[in-house]
């Protein structure tokens, strides 16, 4: 079997699955930075800088898929840039896709790893993969934070596998006495052995953009100073919050809670139909204020914790620095896109209402909505299903999250994927 990674998570995850497979041939890595080099064991590897200097061949195809991809750089050059994508723009999309198209045919690849979908080379590699009818996972961060990690043979997010499921959860309500499977000593994404490689990983990633190997396409280009500068705001200086009546503690008149995204986020940028987070405010502001909940409750506005920006509101709109967990569980309402504060809220009896694209924006466990029908739908909100509620948390983290993340799996996690991988490319070559 040939396996190719493309980014991988910020951990030696791929290739501690690899480690696991049967009768692997080779192990393949294509990277935007060269600091991916550092948690790859495999055979050999290539660079995008070095690629798009090197490979000049594209057809009409190569750019008619750079043109329709819709991936985080094209969805922010959209967005906040306010333009289309430039000729050069265009042209590297469509040498990598050209590249990447050879490559799995020159090297017989069986299967493609990779680290969310939505990176540019990502999700041309993705709809190539499909177009091709070769298998590929795509990682994420885990759904239970620290404790897992997300892998999925569609997708991550709104193309996740875990949208079009026609199961009845509420079976899986009832599941009791489980636990996750991780290690006892464990090493996950917030410990000093991540933060430390992860440190390595910036320094060869610095040391690679000097040799020319990075992409000059970045969906982010890791440079270290916005990470101190958000260390400084976040932990030393003490914030200035976005309204005057920001709050630490928890409201006290009954009411709506809306948690804010970063608006540079792949959630926000691609999987919703909003600009910014200065007009989704207003439009949110806008419905609650027509529906019949303002008569009797507050709206209840949190940032996201990595934003420094400031927001224009209502004087009548409280923003909090409170707790999200107990914001949730006493709000009467949540209001969200596709935050992952969702997944709090659905362990709760609340109604939730999603405005954007997501894996877990499904009639069973929340209430879909468009920002034109919000008010009436905070007006009248439908039932909420508890025991389905119940059931999707315990599918997702018992049956669909892998335990463990950043340098701690079981081998027994590890051999579980490596045998759904086996059992993938098994499947498709006989059909081929």
């Amino acid at each position: 079997m040939n396996i190719l990674s493309l980014d991988s998570p910020y951990s030696p995850f791929f290739s501690l699955v690899v480690e696991q497979i049967s009768q692997v041939t080779s192990f393949h890595g294509i990277f935007s930075k060269s600091g991916y080099k550092h948690y790859f064991s495999g055979d050999k590897c290539h660079f995008i800088g070095d690629i798009l200097v090197n490979h000049s061949t594209t057809t009409e195809d190569d750019s008619k898929l750079a043109i329709w991809s819709n991936n985080h750089y094209s969805a922010y050059v959209r967005k906040f840039e306010q333009r289309e994508l430039s000729a050069e723009e265009i042209k590297k999309f469509a040498r990598f896709a050209n590249f990447f198209r050879s490559y799995l045919k020159d090297n017989s690849i069986d299967f493609v790893m990779m680290h969310n979908d939505l990176r540019w080379h990502h999700a041309i590699a993705r709809k190539i993969c499909i177009e091709e009818g070769t298998p590929f996972c795509v990682s994420e961060l885990g759904l239970f934070r620290p404790y897992t990690t997300t892998l999925d043979f569609h997708g991550v997010n709104a193309n996740s596998s875990v949208t079009s499921l026609e199961i009845d959860f509420s079976q899986y309500a009832d599941w009791a006495g489980r636990q996750l499977d991780v290690p006892n000593s464990f090493h996950g994404h917030e410990s000093k052995t991540s933060k430390l490689n992860f440190a390595y990983f910036l320094l060869l990633n610095k040391l690679g953009g000097v040799a020319g190997r990075n992409s000059p396409i970045l969906h982010n280009p890791f440079r270290i100073r916005p990470y101190i500068k958000r260390f400084w705001e976040q932990s030393v200086k003490r914030r200035v919050h976005t309204a005057s009546n920001a709050s630490e503690s928890l409201p006290e008149k009954p009411y709506v809670f809306f948690p804010m995204q970063l608006e540079n986020d792949t959630q926000f940028l691609i999987h919703s139909d909003f600009s910014s987070n200065q007009s989704l405010l207003e439009q949110v502001e806008r419905a609650f204020y027509n529906s019949t909940l303002s008569e009797t409750h507050q709206l209840v506005v949190k940032l996201h914790p990595n934003d420094l920006g400031c927001y224009e509101a209502k004087e009548e709109t409280l923003f909090t620095k409170a707790n999200t967990t107990k914001l949730v569980n006493q709000s009467d309402a949540i209001v969200s896109v596709n935050s992952t504060v969702c997944m709090e809220a659905i362990e709760t009896d609340k109604p939730l209402f999603v405005l954007g694209r997501a894996f877990f924006a499904r009639e069973d466990v929340c209430q879909p909505i468009s920002i034109e029908e919000l008010s009436d739908g905070l007006s009248n909100p439908k039932p909420v299903d508890v025991a389905a509620r119940k059931g999707f948390i315990n599918y997702l983290k018992y049956e669909y999250s892998v335990h463990g993340a950043g340098y701690s799996y079981t081998d027994s996690q590890l051999k579980r994927i490596a045998k759904q991988i086996e059992h993938r490319v098994k499947n498709t070559t006989n059909i081929k």
